[in-house]
């Protein structure tokens, strides 16, 4: 049974997640062409960064909201920086170090949402009042 606790607890880790795949996606989009000394660390540290959003979020609270909104926040944050625009302008280029921000970067979401998703469904007690699957 959810107490309002839980449910404000739910709000605030839905809106922080949320905050945190927006920035995430954003920053990611921006610096993931980073390669000091030829070495692609800012999509490295992008994808970690967006992951560790998702796991973040995820564990705050027993809610499966948070763990679903970070991956949207993140897609609707970097997915439209990685289209072309008809100004020529582009973000995210077509080029490797572009698709494996967009793909890898949906795939790392994805996967983190997954993983928080059913660890959450474990420490959930069952209807009948029985402790948690371990």
């Amino acid at each position: 049974m959810s107490t309002r606790a839980d449910v404000a607890a739910a709000a605030v880790a839905s809106v922080l997640g949320a905050v945190l795949g927006l920035v995430t996606g954003v920053a990611g989009s921006f610096l993931q062409e980073s390669r000091p000394g030829g070495l692609p660390a800012g999509l490295v540290a992008g994808l970690v960064a967006s992951g560790a959003a998702v796991v973040l979020a995820g564990s705050l609270t027993r809610s499966l909201v948070p763990s679903l909104v970070t991956p949207l926040a993140w897609a609707a944050a970097a997915l439209p920086l990685a289209a072309a625009r008809p100004e020529g302008d582009v973000v995210v280029p077509g080029d490797t170090i572009g698709y494996c921000w967009a793909y890898g970067g949906m795939l790392v979401v994805g996967l983190c949402a997954v993983v928080n998703v059913s660890g959450t469904l474990r420490k959930r007690p069952s209807a009948e009042g029985r402790p948690p699957l371990t």
